[in-house]
């Protein structure tokens, strides 16, 4: 997890340079689903060790096929991936600007490898939580995703 994070900030702050440029404001992507998912807590064991607390509402969807909205945001090199992060905000906006910190964000692992896009997609999968420490891993996976712009 902490390379994806470093792999999130060297990209955040090689986009945030072009959407300085091209002056792109983003507005962040909201759905019942993803409402739910930013509702997680965390149980903060020392700085590098905290537990999601998943409320009910949250939980009442594990192993359920759900659809979100959102952006890709690569965690390896390429053009096309078959795991990737999936954000209410593009890569290419900061996510460490402002009051609000880091939009929550969730594992995507695809049927089929999917390619790069700057574009907003349709995500559908079978969303899973998963109790592990968040500072190396993602604690909400969409599972068997296909994706569509």
């Amino acid at each position: 997890m902490k390379k994806i994070l470093w792999t999130v900030i060297f990209l955040s702050f090689f986009s945030l340079v072009q959407a300085q440029e091209h002056e792109i404001i983003h507005n962040r992507i909201t759905s019942e689903v993803w409402d739910k998912i930013a509702g997680i807590k965390h149980r903060v064991v020392d700085d590098y060790e905290y537990y999601p607390i998943f409320e009910e509402k949250l939980k009442a969807l594990d192993g359920k096929v759900v659809t979100l909205k959102g952006y890709i945001v690569p965690i390896k090199e390429g053009v096309e991936h078959s795991s990737f992060l999936l954000s209410v905000l593009p890569i290419n906006q900061c996510f460490y600007c402002g009051k609000n910190g880091i939009p929550m964000m969730v594992e995507v692992n695809t049927k089929k490898p999917v390619r790069y896009t700057e574009n907003i997609v349709n995500v559908k999968g079978t969303l899973k939580l998963y109790n592990v420490n968040a500072a190396f891993a993602c604690p909400v996976v969409l599972q068997q995703a296909l994706v569509s712009e």
